[in-house]
């Protein structure tokens, strides 16, 4: 049986990734004015929607479903990488708007507790296929 913490990990994955699109529609019309002001795609934000709804769909499947436990640590990996990449890009953020930046910031939050949960030990006996409890 899945263990709570890998149960927690899938929704706070899926609340990042739906609050991840909903900052992006929300803020299409700014994010599309900068992606032409830097002389890239106006696709660019509708690209962003796609790779957030594939991050969470190979998470959501390896981690949650193949109980895999380099997948755990892909993830750890990709969030982390965010967390040293976010002083860099803070500032485009800002650029869009302080409410787009302070969603971007939920969303990162979501994900890291994502990250967290999944170094419980019920998460991480159960990912490296050991014997575990549903509490």
């Amino acid at each position: 049986m899945k263990p709570r913490s890998i149960t927690h990990f899938e929704r706070l994955l899926l609340a990042s990734s739906l609050l991840t699109i909903v900052n992006i529609f929300a803020h299409y019309g700014a994010l599309r004015a900068f992606a032409l002001a830097k002389g890239a795609s106006p696709a660019g934000p509708l690209l962003r929607i796609l790779v957030a709804a594939g991050f969470y769909l190979v998470f959501r499947i390896c981690i949650g479903q193949m109980s895999s436990n380099i997948a755990r640590w892909l993830f750890a990996a990709v969030t982390l990488f965010s967390l040293v990449r976010a002083p860099v890009n803070f500032s485009k953020v800002m650029s869009i708007g302080p409410s787009y930046a302070l969603l971007d910031v939920l969303c990162f939050g979501l994900q890291a507790l994502a990250a967290m949960v999944l170094f419980r030990r019920d998460a991480s006996n159960w990912l490296k296929g050991a014997p575990t409890s549903a509490h």
